[in-house]
């Protein structure tokens, strides 16, 4: 925390905190809490426990529900108090966090508005909506200890050193987490437009094949939200062949791409109310990552490839030669 405190972004930091916390109240169709696993993740990632359980509790109005929020105020008041009395005990209270989690999951459990989910009849046997938050409030559990290892990760190792395996997993998961709760709270078609703009940015960084592999990233999202993930596997391809060549070539490629697509899928023949929002989605991302300033590319291509495994390498025999 001292190292963003120094860089000066701790609001930006809490901004994004917050933002992430109310959509992933999106992923679940009862406002169930998976931004506690988020808040579990802040607060051992050493951000300040307070300003974290204040932004989840504020995050949970878009939910709409004073019950909901009045939950979330508890639960966030459950953790706080773990995750305090370990900072005062020390060592010996390492498991409080992990209690006090449990504790508030709890609460979740015995007192949260649910209603069941219709499962098929395979699965009949979980019906019932006690049983259903149960599984869920392990789901949850589950995630809050593998989010803790991503954020960690991405606040203070990620362009710094090289992640360790678990760290990009969990920060995949994290990713595909935020990613359906973003199609789920507003449209497949808003979570397109972030992710071609990120494409579009990590293969002009990069400049190889590493982009198609970003692709199918991209695609997780939106391939549970419906969308066909071989639109993904054609967007990659095509910027990965002209992102070499520059960015205008790379952008013209993305978007005829994106046009062929949609004539294979008939999206001409739609109205023009819904024809709008599909050529936004391809062109916005597009023009913002045309009006990026060339050195932020370069900087982030600096850091990027600095640490990828053959620059490490060399860097450790120049160190031993020397």
């Amino acid at each position: 925390m001292n190292r963003i405190d120094r860089d000066g972004k701790t609001f930006v930091l809490y901004f994004f905190f917050t933002a992430f916390c109310a959509l992933f109240f999106f992923l679940g169709d009862s406002a169930e809490p998976f931004a506690m696993a988020l808040l579990f993740a802040a607060m051992c990632a050493r951000l300040s426990p307070a300003i974290a359980c204040g932004c989840y509790t504020l995050s949970s109005a878009v939910a709409l529900r004073a019950d909901v929020s009045l939950l979330c105020l508890i639960e966030a008041t459950i953790l706080f108090s773990g995750f305090v009395l370990k900072k005062k005990i020390g060592k010996k209270a390492a498991c409080l966090p992990f209690i006090s989690l449990f504790l508030a999951l709890a609460v979740f459990v015995f007192f949260a508005p649910f209603t069941p989910y219709i499962l098929p009849p395979v699965f009949s046997f979980l019906n019932d909506g006690i049983v259903q938050k149960i599984a869920i409030a392990g789901l949850i559990y589950l995630l809050s200890a593998a989010f803790s290892v991503a954020l960690r990760a991405l606040l203070y190792r990620f362009l710094k050193c090289r992640l360790k395996t678990e760290e990009i997993a969990f920060s995949l998961l994290l990713f595909w987490a935020a990613g359906i709760a973003l199609c789920r709270a507003f449209t497949p078609e808003v979570y397109a437009g972030v992710s071609l703009f990120l494409l579009l940015f990590y293969a002009d960084v990069t400049k190889d094949l590493s982009a198609t592999l970003a692709a199918f990233v991209l695609s997780v999202p939106a391939a549970v939200c419906g969308v066909p993930p071989e639109k993904y596997f054609l967007f990659g391809a095509a910027v990965t062949a002209f992102a070499p060549v520059g960015r205008l070539p790379a952008v013209f490629a993305l978007i005829l791409s994106y046009f062929l697509f949609g004539i294979t899928e008939n999206v001409f023949a739609a109205s023009a109310a819904s024809l709008v929002p599909w050529v936004l989605c391809v062109l916005l991302p597009s023009l913002v990552f045309l009006l990026l300033p060339p050195s932020l590319l370069r900087r982030a291509e600096n850091k990027l490839v600095f640490y990828r495994e053959k620059h490490l390498s060399r860097i450790a025999i120049n160190r031993n030669r020397a």
